[in-house]
């Protein structure tokens, strides 16, 4: 579904169409009968495209960069409501999402706790939202991107107001001092930079504020032309 709010990028589709691949070759590999267990492809495969299809996380990570990038340039000299613009995106994942969520969890035959399911049926960040059972495995990372909505009133104050240069700095500064912390009070380092907000969230800043300021810089360089 194209917004009315951006130009269409054609491209960004296709990067995107790129990145789903990746993720469909990953699972693909774990189960290839010639190719042994996931882990020995990066180091013993021969074959590159084996080496890549291995490492689903690339997929996830450029997926969250593209989503993050289409939004940043789409909010660029907007005035928001972030009420509506939530409840839009809630709307346009919602249907497909609550789908895929019930046939995982008729397919696990599992029971989750309320929490959990509360997280997973609302995708909104209360308690459980950051540690997706295997019964909501088929959906975590749509679960991970909305979360992710949420810090888009920041990054676009952030936008705004702050040197992009001072962003590239502190911004990365800032996520690692979060998960240092969070492996010292006993996270598995996995869970945070796969699984968890913490380590998405710096894929969908990085596109975000980069389709932010390309926006920005395609403007002055018109002026100046």
């Amino acid at each position: 579904m194209r917004s009315e709010n951006r130009s269409y990028l054609p491209r960004l589709d296709y990067l995107r169409g790129f990145a789903a691949w990746l993720v469909v070759f990953r699972h693909a590999a774990a189960y290839f009968p010639l190719s042994g267990p996931v882990p020995n492809f990066w180091a013993g495969a021969m074959n590159p495209f084996l080496v890549v299809a291995s490492q689903g996380w690339l997929g996830v990570g450029l997926f969250l960069m593209i989503s993050g990038f289409s939004l940043g340039r789409g909010l660029n000299g907007k005035s928001v409501s972030w009420g509506g613009y939530l409840g839009a995106r809630w709307l346009r994942i919602a249907p497909l999402y609550l789908v895929m969520l019930i046939l995982g969890t008729i397919g696990m035959g599992a029971t989750p706790a309320p929490a959990e399911f509360l997280a997973a049926l609302t995708l909104l960040p209360v308690p459980g939202a950051y540690s997706p059972g295997a019964w909501a495995g088929v959906t975590w990372s749509i679960r991970i991107e909305f979360i992710l909505y949420f810090a888009l009133p920041a990054f676009y104050f952030l936008a705004r107001n702050v040197k992009m240069w001072k962003l590239a700095i502190m911004g990365p500064l800032f996520l690692g001092f979060v998960m240092i912390l969070l492996v010292r009070n006993g996270a598995e380092s996995d869970a945070i930079l796969y699984w968890g907000v913490p380590g998405r969230l710096l894929e969908f800043a990085v596109g975000f504020f980069l389709g932010y300021f390309a926006v920005s810089a395609r403007r002055q360089l018109r002026t100046v032309l």
